[in-house]
Order: C-alpha cells, then structure tokens, then sequence
C-alpha cells in the first residue's frame, strides 16, 4: 500500500485515505505504516548509484518494488516527515492509548492539517499529515480535494459504498480523478448500487485504467498527425515541428492535442502498456517548449499536465484498481 503511494500518489503531491476493517486494524495500521516507511527508506538508501539515477523510462520497466524503492530515494526528505493518523470513536472500554485517536477535538485539528497541500512554494501553507485512516468515520460528507487515493481493506455496500469512494472525487489542487485501491473486491457491490440510477445518470463513473489504453493511442496519433500531414516524418526533427507551430493556429491546436495526450499517459504509467509512448511524449514536450512559449520546459509540463489525479468541472472519474489479498495474485 506505501509502496503504491510513494510510486504513483506521493509525486503528485496527493494525499491518502485508509479504510480499515475495524477500529483495531486502524490503529495497527498506524505501526505497520511506520514501519513499512522505516523499510522502504532503509531499502531506498541500499540502491545503487545507477537505480538512484534511472530516467523515468528506464524506471517504468523495472519491478515494482524498484520503482518504488527509486522513488522512495528520490523524495526522501518528504517521506521521512510524511505522518499517519488515525480518526476512530471512542468506547467506554477503549485502551487508554486510543485516546488521541478518539479525541474530537484533536480529530479536528488533523483534519484540517489533512486538508491542506502536501506541497506548497510557501511551506507554512503544507502539511505532512498525508494518510487518515479510518474505519466508519469521514465517509460520508467529507471533503477534501487533496485526497487523490482511497484504499478499501473493508467490505462495503450499497449507499456507504457510493459514498465511500466519492471522497476522491472532489475537486482541487489540480485532481482530474481520483484513485480507489480496492484490497476487497468491491466492484461487483459498486455496479450493484450503481444499477438504481438511470444509465445517462452514471456513464462513466466506474472506468478500469486499461480502458485508457486504446484512449492513449488516439491521442498520440492526434497529436504526431499535426506533423505528419505537413511533412514532417519525424519529431526529433526539432526545427521542422518548431516551423510549423509558426502558424498560430497550429500553435493552439497542438498545445490543446498535447495536454490531451500528457494527460492520458500519465494515467496509464507506471503501466508497461504506457512505455512506447513515453519517448515521444519526451519529445513533443520539448517541441513545445521551443515553438509555444520559450518559459516552458518539460519538467513544467509535467508538473502543470502530469497529475495522475484531477477533476474536469464537477465531474471527477473513478479509476478502480482491485488488489486481491492473496500473494498468489499480486
């Protein structure tokens, strides 16, 4: 779960929500957190100095495990302050322990600390605290844009379920979806409470990320066929892609195909289906660079165009990732 976030989540500047089985489990949760933080860390240090140097691409075709550990080495300092809470009621026969998760007054002051941006050009307007973690609290009308992945380890049904997987879906700090990592085998129940509403009323709501696949090749072919139509064969022709966006209309027609495209890849890495395309998303970043505005870099691009979790209007896509509990699935 650490592993998912530090690779897909924690780059992005998101934050996360944990749905536990029961109040035990959430607070368990919290030391196997810290723990596994402690681990990835330790194992983020061991890499060679060649792993610690791996581009994006070469990155993308490693395991798993590498890519976090890669990752984990490249936002170290951020994951060693990154803090975990959890939000549970309290009972009369709780563990004296648990009071300071079962406080209300303190549960307050987390979730406001959790609203605000993990990143900030101005740090007094961050805060470390990326995880709540919970198991029937801030389910339901709780709002917070800066949640970019919710992970369900609880069976959840009808109504509570709809409401569940809605806390990623609010908009904000750039989110144009959010994530759902179900370790239970949700979906079935999903499209279950789905059925109740009108088809044009849903359309859309429930996408599994390989249905961005045949979407991502579209708009690479959109977006290269700018080119392609007036001559140039190739984008590492630089000067000759740069000539044509002379035109101002090409100029806004490419900018508009290219965020179109950046968008899509960037929800389909760290998948392998995503890797052809990556050394020509390298490329029209740069040819953009050079022919639509001279401030812009790639590195811009993927900070204003990368997020892997962000709303169009006030719609906001769910991406569904089913995570089976058994090892001999993963």
């Amino acid at each position: 779960m650490l592993r998912h976030y530090v690779t897909n989540i924690l780059p992005n500047g998101f934050k996360a929500q944990v749905v536990a089985y029961s109040r035990l489990a959430v607070v368990r949760y919290l030391d196997a957190f810290m723990l596994a933080r402690d681990e990835l860390l330790a194992q983020a240090e061991a890499l060679s100095p060649e792993d610690k140097g791996l581009n994006e691409e070469a990155l993308c075709r490693r395991p798993p495990a590498v890519q976090a550990q890669v990752k984990a080495w490249r936002y170290r300092d951020l994951l060693k302050a990154l803090e975990f809470a959890p939000i549970i009621s309290g009972s009369n026969n709780d563990d004296p322990a648990w009071r300071q998760w079962t406080d209300s007054a303190a549960q307050e002051q987390r979730i406001k600390r959790f609203k605000r941006p993990l990143l900030h050009a101005d740090s007094t307007k961050s805060d470390p605290l990326a995880f709540l973690i919970v198991k029937s609290m801030l389910l339901t009308g709780f709002d917070a844009p800066v949640e970019g992945v919710m992970y369900l380890d609880r069976p959840i049904r009808e109504a509570e379920l709809l409401q569940t997987i809605a806390r990623v879906n609010r908009t904000g700090f750039g989110k144009k979806f959010g994530i759902v990592v179900d370790y239970f085998g949700l979906a079935h129940h999903l499209k279950q409470s789905l059925a109740v509403y009108a088809d044009e009323d849903i359309d859309g709501a429930l996408q599994s990320l390989k249905d961005e696949i045949p979407v991502l090749r579209d708009r690479h072919l959109r977006v290269v066929d700018l080119f392609r139509r007036r001559g140039v064969e190739s984008l590492a022709d630089h000067e000759a892609c740069v000539e044509v966006l002379s035109d101002e209309r090409l100029r806004a027609e490419f900018a508009v195909k290219l965020k179109q495209f950046l968008d899509t890849l960037d929800v389909v890495l760290p998948r392998p289906e995503g890797l052809p395309f990556a050394p020509d998303a390298k490329l029209l970043a740069f040819i953009y660079a050079r022919g639509v505005t001279a401030t812009a870099t790639p590195r811009c691009l993927a900070r204003t165009w990368g997020p892997r979790c962000a709303s169009s209007s006030t719609t906001t896509w769910c991406r569904w990732a089913w995570t089976p509990r058994s090892p001999r699935y993963r």
